[in-house]
């Protein structure tokens, strides 16, 4: 998968602010999910546009938070 550099280890905890309206808050779960990047309990939360509904089908989701134009995910690992 993919890692940073001296990156040795998966994270537990992940904020993702992807652009909006992109199609990349998909695109940064699958890699996350796929990479290695995450620990099978990790706390994943993604911030996209108030009006956007990403596909987070792989996670689940804990819970929602709309804030004027963002809305914040909080994902887990299926």
């Amino acid at each position: 998968g993919y890692k940073l550099a001296g990156l040795g280890y998966p994270c537990d905890f992940v904020f993702a602010d992807p652009p909006y309206h992109k199609g990349l808050s998909e695109r940064a779960l699958s890699r996350l999910k796929d990479g290695g990047w995450i620990t099978e309990d990790a706390l994943i939360v993604l911030e996209c546009a108030a009006d956007e509904t990403p596909d987070t089908s792989v996670f689940d989701l804990l819970d929602t938070r709309a804030y004027g134009a963002a809305k914040v995910l909080f994902l887990k690992p299926v």
